[in-house]
């Protein structure tokens, strides 16, 4: 199993998936499309008997006459919601449409947004992506955008996350404040006033929600893309996710065997069971992507307070409370940026000066925090919780090894004990092609190296030998960080059989 943080959501959701998180998962049986078609039927394999010749193999354009396209009737409109600009020659439509389950008398609504080229469109089918508590739905659609700019040429259906129903006043205060008192009491965990602390805020977020409250996790959420598919008119379709966004796809998956012809997760948060182990593979990206932007920003001399010399930057970032104040900082803005994207790294640098300045931008919190969306989402995926005398050595080993944010990311993990235990399901995936996209250079919601732990898991889960796809560069995606990545994408949806691992430059 792998480990990761908490924030674990916020920056989290993440996770470095690796095959020991699925370790007790078998692979299932084929379904799905065939991955050669030949008017309708799939094509022969050759065994070496002897026979009458075979058929001539399909032409690998063959695999995708199998999947479906968007229904002429389906209507979309005006992304009400989404103000960001895209790409010159990308076009941008949403539809909304009511959440399943009991979440479906509550009147609330939720959008698919379809992303469009000139050669990605509506005529051909669609990728579908699932999003996920820890990157915004404008976030993960500005992502998808970029990859069209970039070159992509199947059209994106990316589906919010009902994680983004849960308003700010539904119990965010208390968990926010929870955590801040339970980080500055520098108590043990067997402590009574922290832990009476975190139950009474994880009781009270269930109160506020009655039994909704176990509604945004994983199993919840891929009723959604079912919905989604429908209205649609998907029978047949490529499905992935972003960040944790994959754990929902991936329900999906294995419950609708026959509806998923390949999947593709870009940067995916872990799909295990054991929340301490994903605690500790986000540190541990996270300390990764930091000391990249450490680099980057000493380089550029943005901090306007010098910092001492040393062998590392992020050495001398952490030996100076300038430089430390804004590696603290710098870290709650992590998983909503990307190195490949210039007002990104802008938006950065100026959050790591004003942070060292003493001034950190308003609603930045340390990376740390386990906000509302991840405790609803989070806490619900993993049944596995870490006991008090193992977090207490979670606690102590974080904190040695990530001391700018390690200690505050373990004692906020603690917050998941307090909340309902969902019986984990078996995931057994159909044995489709997969394609796992990350960076290398850390993620702080998936991980060091979500693409091969990614792409190891959801083969032991049961996919027919997903590969990875890989960009040298960090941060929370790998979608929309340039040609590589998007060709790498077109191979492997025109031809998943003749896909093979490829490292893109950043």
């Amino acid at each position: 199993m792998t480990e990761l943080p908490s924030r674990l959501f916020r920056i989290l959701a993440a996770v470095g998936l690796t095959a020991a998180l699925v370790s007790g998962c078998a692979p299932g049986p084929s379904s799905g499309p065939p991955l050669a078609v030949v008017d309708g039927r799939e094509s022969a394999a050759n065994d070496g008997s002897a026979g009458p010749p075979s058929e001539p193999p399909p032409s690998p354009e063959a695999w995708s006459e199998g999947l479906s396209r968007i229904s002429e009737n389906a209507q979309f409109g005006e992304c009400r919601y989404l103000d960001s600009e895209v790409p010159a020659d990308v076009t941008r439509e949403c539809l909304s449409f009511s959440p399943g389950d009991a979440l479906a008398s509550e009147g609330k609504e939720l959008y698919a947004a379809l992303v469009t080229s000139q050669e990605a469109d509506r005529a051909k089918p669609p990728l579908v992506i699932a999003s996920g508590a820890d990157r915004s739905f404008s976030a993960v659609v500005d992502t998808w955008a970029r990859a069209l700019a970039d070159g992509l040429s199947w059209p994106v259906v990316v589906i919010e996350s009902r994680t983004q129903l849960i308003g700010h006043d539904t119990c965010q205060p208390p968990v926010d404040v929870a955590g801040d008192e339970l980080v500055a009491a520098d108590a043990a965990p067997t402590d009574p006033e922290p832990r009476r602390t975190a139950t009474e805020v994880a009781r009270g977020c269930q109160d506020a929600t009655g039994e909704l409250a176990l509604e945004f996790g994983a199993r919840g959420s891929s009723g959604d893309i079912d919905i989604v598919a429908e209205r649609l008119g998907l029978d047949t379709f490529v499905l992935g996710g972003a960040g944790s966004g994959i754990r929902s796809a991936l329900r999906y998956a294995s419950d609708n065997p026959d509806s998923v012809a390949a999947i593709v997760a870009d940067s995916p948060a872990g799909f295990g069971e054991d929340l301490t182990e994903q605690v500790s593979a986000q540190a541990e990206g996270t300390q990764m992507a930091l000391a990249s932007w450490a680099g980057q920003c000493e380089a550029n001399d943005c901090l306007s307070a010098p910092v001492p010399a040393s062998t590392t930057p992020f050495e001398s970032f952490e030996s100076s409370p300038a430089g430390a104040a804004a590696l603290r900082y710098g870290a709650s803005a992590l998983s909503g940026v990307q190195n490949s994207v210039p007002n990104d790294r802008d938006r950065m640098f100026e959050l790591f000066a004003a942070a060292a300045d003493g001034n950190p931008p308003r609603g930045t919190v340390p990376t740390s925090d386990i906000g509302t969306r991840e405790l609803f989402s989070t806490c619900t995926d993993f049944p596995v919780r870490a006991s008090t005398e193992d977090r207490s050595a979670l606690i102590d080993d974080l904190s040695a090894r990530f001391p700018t944010f390690g200690r505050s990311m373990a004692i906020r993990a603690g917050l998941c004990n307090d909340w309902p235990v969902v019986e984990a399901e078996p995931l057994t995936l159909p044995q489709v092609p997969a394609l796992v996209l990350g960076t290398t250079g850390g993620d702080p919601l998936a991980g060091r190296d979500p693409a091969g732990t990614g792409s190891a898991a959801l083969t032991a889960a049961g996919a027919a030998g997903a590969i990875p796809l890989r960009y040298g560069g960090f941060g929370s995606a790998a979608a929309g960080t340039g040609t590589c990545i998007a060709d790498g994408i077109n191979e492997f949806l025109v031809d998943p059989a003749a896909a093979a691992p490829t490292a893109c430059p950043a």
